[in-house]
């Protein structure tokens, strides 16, 4: 980022209606196509949220979750092993696989699992539950 402050300084330090080299700030929305819906991302326990993936989906999910709270895997050897004791089975084949998948090429079994301790920081299904019912911050939900 400093490289790229060095050649276009960020808007708000110089003018853009009086400079033409800058670096202008955009505010982005980020979502995630499933079923044919978009999906907040990250995504968020909202009301829409259920609403798109279904009341059984739904449940699974966290019935899922409440298993995997409980037995979870280890050793973790994999970043499927990761995601799957931090969101359960069913939100990682939901959202976290094929994405993973997609992007990076490669089979998330054939993932070390540090790597997600360095990659998903701060997200948890606790504090996504803690925002919904208490209206706190769930901007870093799953």
């Amino acid at each position: 980022m400093k490289w790229w402050q060095n050649i276009l300084p960020l808007q708000g330090t110089i003018d853009p209606e009086t400079h033409d080299r800058i670096m202008l700030v955009r505010s982005r929305l980020s979502r995630i196509y499933f079923l044919r819906r978009f999906f907040d991302y990250p995504v968020s326990l909202s009301f829409r949220t259920f609403m798109g993936l279904g009341m059984m989906r739904s449940f699974r999910i966290a019935l899922d979750y409440a298993w995997t709270r409980l037995f979870p895997i280890k050793p973790e050897r994999s970043l499927k092993d990761f995601f799957i004791n931090r969101f359960g089975k069913e939100l990682y084949k939901t959202f976290f696989k094929s994405y993973t998948e997609k992007v990076w090429g490669v089979p998330c079994e054939n993932i070390d699992p540090q790597w997600g301790a360095q990659r998903v920081k701060g997200l948890s299904v606790i504090k996504a539950v803690i925002g919904t019912f208490f209206g706190q911050d769930t901007e870093t939900a799953w």
